[in-house]
């Protein structure tokens, strides 16, 4: 009974631990958007794991679409961090297809993808927006 005691102890510390440190990763990741955020318009995409690692990209991008500034956090555990990634810096998201298929890493390219398919989906919706409102305000 003792020897259960401690394994429940044990796996409630690490329950603890884990905790604290989703946290600091939490906390490092609000760091960089906002960082990033100042830099411009902002991009994020991420590609989720199962087996393997999962990746997160952040891109700042100045007004005609060209990346300044661009990091990711790719890996398992809690332990990672963001870092940059200066291979994309000086690229334009409106002419990704030329530049997407030179990234190696797959998960990397997963991540800038959904970032790139995001904003096109954003900006086609608010094209669309406005047609639906005058077509209402026509049929009314």
């Amino acid at each position: 009974m003792e020897n259960m005691t401690k394994l429940v102890f044990v796996f409630f510390a690490l329950f603890i631990v884990q905790g604290a440190m989703t946290f600091f990763q939490i906390k490092n990741y609000k760091k960089h958007v906002s960082e990033i955020r100042r830099k411009g318009d902002m991009l994020v995409g991420q590609a989720k794991g199962g087996i393997k690692p999962g990746c997160i990209i952040m891109m700042a991008l100045d007004s005609k679409g060209n990346i300044t500034e661009s990091r990711r956090m790719a890996g398992r555990t809690v332990f990672n961090r963001f870092k940059n990634i200066d291979d994309f810096n000086g690229k334009n998201v409106y002419e990704s297809e030329e530049w997407l298929k030179s990234i190696k890493n797959k998960q990397i390219k997963k991540a800038v993808e959904s970032a790139i398919n995001t904003m096109k989906e954003q900006l086609s919706s608010m094209e669309e927006e406005p047609n639906e409102s005058s077509e209402s305000t026509i049929a009314t």
